[in-house]
């Protein structure tokens, strides 16, 4: 009888909290238009390099141009937020004594964070109320995202706005978005210190979140150092700023070394067995992806509609595995081996590093090669392109960046923005037309035009 009752349980836990839907049906895709975000980083408001986010009324324009535009061609949009959408890492206390990385702490960090954008999340609410769709992938800056409360939590704000008393219409993944012939994901994983080894399974069995290596840095060296020093490090170079930091130095200096003591100490030993059954647990979300709902008919539909044969449940069960296997070896697992300055060297001296593209350029001749798509779109590296190429059999290949709508404030005083880019892809029958385009405050068609052919 217990064991009855302890299986039940474990069938509805697997129902509710199993992985939202990575793959739109074909009718979702067929003809509509689908706008890309990645990397806003929108934060708490918490002041000098703690808020990346400066742009409310440029976001606020697109999304109400978007809605002005649905108006004249009547076609529904889906907005995907590919990846650090939210600013979680930056945080320097636990809310209420929980700890960083916990569900309450993250749900609470995203009430924060609506309160501080209270316009951003009013437009979502509104692109929602005209019957459109929102997807939210996890980026290495809100993995938190995977946490069903902060879902919950999320629904929730965006309910409570929205004119029209409705479930909100929003989808949340931890890997991949596919619609129509068109891959979207955040990047993260190509670069090894923002790569999570086995990135499915994103909390411990305590419920607290796994970090990389840039998660740690972050939350223990940069937010604290922000705090004490933010408003000297943002201003622009002159002889007062360089004054205040040679001021500044021995109490960085101190900080720092501190920062190394601690975290050294704190790093997790990840030893073979927990690698392993890290491992066994990936597989098994992959399969879950697989088997859950109508994952698999929507996954053949779509390749067949490209010409491509279809696949058994196990074929598309092995690409995907193979598709995961292409992240990089988070470098936490040799950090015990090595001298910690020797690390901290190493680090500090990895920045945007060149082989980021490289490494997002492997999974893009895959996912075009194996997966039934024409496009591919990544962000993660907050520098947008448009690279287009054709395939043996003469189909042409598109892979963009929609770039990054975040930076460090050089003054007290809103800036207005110089253009920020987003992606476009305009679905028909399932077939995305993509361009990169570039936005400008205010509205003027002109001022609109897509900066990469369609």
């Amino acid at each position: 009888m217990k064991r009855t009752i302890f299986l039940t349980v474990a069938l509805l836990c697997v129902v509710r909290y199993s992985l939202a839907a990575v793959v739109a049906p074909p009718a979702a895709g067929s003809n509509r238009d689908v706008l890309v975000l990645t990397d806003l980083h929108i934060g708490t408001s918490g002041g000098y390099g703690i808020e990346d986010f400066y742009y409310d009324e440029d976001l606020t324009s697109l999304l109400a141009h978007q809605l002005k535009k649905q108006k004249k061609t009547g076609r529904g949009q889906t907005l995907v937020l590919a990846g650090d959408t939210f600013e979680f890492r930056k945080t320097a206390h636990s809310p209420k004594g929980h700890p960083v990385g916990s569900a309450e702490a993250a749900r609470l960090h995203v009430r924060k964070i609506a309160a501080s954008h209270p316009k951003v999340f009013q437009a979502f609410s509104h692109f929602l109320d005209a019957g459109n769709s929102i997807v939210i992938v996890a980026g290495n800056h809100d993995t938190d995202t995977n946490h069903h409360a902060v879902q919950a939590e999320f629904r929730r704000i965006l309910a409570t706005q929205m004119r029209v008393k409705k479930k909100p219409d929003v989808t949340f993944s931890p890997w991949f978005y596919l619609i129509g012939n068109a891959l979207i994901e955040h990047g993260q994983r190509y670069e090894a210190t923002n790569s999570v080894d086995h990135m499915l399974c994103h909390a411990d069995v305590d419920g607290v979140l796994r970090e990389a290596e840039s998660d740690l840095i972050v939350k223990e060296l940069v937010t604290p150092l922000m705090k004490k020093h933010g408003r000297l490090l943002c201003q622009k170079m002159r002889p007062r700023k360089l004054w205040g930091l040679f001021r500044a130095l021995p109490s960085a200096l101190v900080d720092l070394f501190r920062f190394s003591h601690r975290l050294h100490r704190q790093i997790p030993a990840i030893t073979d067995a927990k690698d392993a059954s890290l491992r066994a647990k990936q597989k098994e979300k992959i399969r879950e992806i697989v088997q859950k709902g109508d994952f698999l008919e929507n996954f053949n539909t779509l390749r067949v509609a490209m010409g491509q044969r279809q696949l058994t449940a196990m074929q598309a069960y092995l690409q995907l595995v193979a598709f995961n296997n292409l992240a990089t070896t988070s470098t936490l697992r040799d950090t015990k081996s090595r001298t910690f300055l020797h690390f901290l060297w190493k680090r500090f001296r990895h920045w945007r590093d060149p082989s980021v593209e490289g490494s997002i350029q492997r999974a893009e001749a895959f996912v075009l090669r194996h997966f039934p798509t024409d496009v591919f779109v990544a962000g993660h590296t907050h520098l947008p392109h448009h690279r287009q190429t054709q395939s043996p059999s003469g189909r042409q290949k598109h892979s963009l960046n929609p770039g990054s709508w975040s930076e460090l404030p050089r003054s007290a005083k809103p800036k207005k923005s110089t253009g920020l880019h987003y992606v476009e892809l305009r679905m028909n029958d399932g077939r995305a037309t993509p361009a990169l385009s570039r936005w400008r405050t205010p509205v003027r068609a002109a001022k609109h035009k897509p900066i990469s052919s369609k």
